[in-house]
């Protein structure tokens, strides 16, 4: 090895060293929020609403954290409290379900029990969606939308327990 080449080469070593010991770097952000309050919770799901709340669902149920409490959101009609899969209507109101079929609706700080799914449409798995209306449409064993009066038109039959749909994309013209 030559000289010249080896001078090159600490050289180099030295000004990247300095580079990176004089740059200034950031430090990662790091921080708990609710380890205590949410000890007990399996967290499923969280969302943002319109007024900055967060919506968090947990096998307890629904909590709304406003950036200084957690509160845990009562429904009375609630037949299964693990609620998960957070979506959003075209007004902003945001809806989640349980593994009962229940259908929750959160609208202006306040949850309440929007449609139960029947029995014959239950599935081991529950999928939401909006379409260009704003009516909610469900996968479950069948494709469905549920209309302004809760009447339920069916989209797509599915033919028994074989039926099996997964997450729901929303296509180009909605």
């Amino acid at each position: 090895m030559s000289t010249r080449y080896f001078v090159r080469l600490i050289f180099s070593i030295l000004l990247c060293g300095s580079v990176l010991v004089l740059s200034y770097a950031q430090q990662p952000s790091h921080f708990v929020l609710g380890k205590a309050e949410l000890s007990e919770y399996s967290i499923y799901n969280l969302t943002q609403d319109d007024q900055g709340n967060y919506w968090i669902a947990t096998n307890y149920g629904i909590v709304k954290y406003d950036g200084y409490t957690f509160m845990p959101m009562k429904v009375e009609s609630m037949i299964d409290n693990s609620v998960f899969a957070w979506t959003t209507d075209k007004k902003g109101n945001l809806y989640c379900h349980n593994l009962s079929g229940q259908i929750f609706k959160v609208e202006d700080d306040r949850v309440e029990l929007f449609y139960q799914v029947p029995d014959s449409l239950m599935a081991n798995n529950l999928y939401m969606g909006f379409d260009q209306q704003n009516n909610l449409v469900l996968a479950t064993n069948s494709l469905f939308r549920i209309t302004a009066d809760k009447q339920i038109a069916m989209l797509y039959a599915g033919k028994g327990s074989l039926t099996h749909f997964t997450t729901l994309f929303k296509a180009m013209d909605g």
